[in-house]
């Protein structure tokens, strides 16, 4: 993997991600090289180990003027030999929008295996995510997350301490910020309630014989999420920081062709801001 960026975002502040450009020049660089193998025993079982080198730089004056900490001590070069080991087991009964089953993931990973002294992290992420049909109409969705950091005496460096606000790692109603820290808990709970199905067939209008037929299941969603993030050496990041959080609302959830999801939410949390947001998963 290589890339180079000429917009970075440099740290956060008031838990909101701040951006730096310089004209033309490149910011941010990131190169990765590795490889792994997975293991499968069983139908649901996988255990996957990978290798993975990085090599990163930043402008040096991102490193001398806005964040001297992006990768500590003012360094604007970043190298580290990275090993994962990550347990899934997946019971789910349809992986893009299940409505029975669990799904739990473990992933232990060192960052500074010998070579370079630029990162020493070893972390945990753990996942469950359990789903309940209680009727042929009424179903749930509970997803626990959490990470810890096991080396805690040293400040990580700003590039090791994503924690909720990233990927699928955020509460409802706090989609525009983001929470840093070495530890975070978070706990996101759903009920939906099929309000409409139906399958549309568009005949000879569709040339691709695969989408002739589009099936549709729309849902309406009562969501409630909590979560935690631990920052002991980051609260001038912000205010959400070492504090519980909740945010919920409620929501319509659109699964096109069975593997594409669209959701439309109304959120509020407990800043008492509120707001529409758009979420879309496509298996693509």
């Amino acid at each position: 993997y290589f890339a180079r960026r000429k917009e970075i975002a440099y740290i956060t502040e008031n838990n909101k991600l701040l951006f730096e450009t310089q004209g033309e020049a490149f910011l941010l660089r990131r190169f990765r090289i590795g490889g792994g193998f997975t293991y499968r025993p069983k139908l649901y079982e996988y255990h996957t180990f990978k290798a993975l080198y990085s090599d990163n730089g930043i402008g040096s004056i991102i490193s001398d003027e806005f964040n001297p900490d992006y990768f500590n001590n003012n360094n604007n070069r970043q190298r580290h030999l990275t090993l994962q080991y990550d347990f899934a087991l997946d019971k789910r009964d349809i992986r893009p929008y299940p409505l029975n089953g669990f799904l739990t993931s473990w992933l232990l990973q060192k960052d500074g295996v010998g070579i370079t002294d630029d990162v020493n992290a070893l972390s945990l992420r753990a996942k469950w995510v359990q789903y309940y049909s209680f009727t042929d109409k009424i179903s749930a969705e509970f997803f626990l997350k959490g990470k810890t950091e096991f080396f805690r005496k040293n400040k990580q460096p700003y590039t090791h301490v994503s924690a909720l606000g990233y990927a699928e790692d955020f509460l409802r109603g706090y989609e525009l910020y983001v929470v840093d820290g070495i530890d975070f808990g978070l706990l996101k709970t759903s009920f939906r309630y099929e309000i409409f199905k139906k399958e549309f067939n568009f005949g000879k209008y569709m040339p691709i014989h695969q989408f002739k037929l589009m099936p549709i299941r729309v849902y309406f969603t009562l969501n409630s999420d909590v979560g935690y993030v631990n920052a002991p050496f980051y609260d001038n990041y912000g205010f959400l920081n070492n504090k519980w959080l909740w945010g919920g609302g409620l929501g319509l959830d659109f699964v096109v062709y069975y593997d594409k999801v669209f959701r439309i939410q109304y959120s509020i949390n407990d800043l008492s801001e509120h707001g529409l947001f758009i979420h879309f998963k496509l298996s693509l």
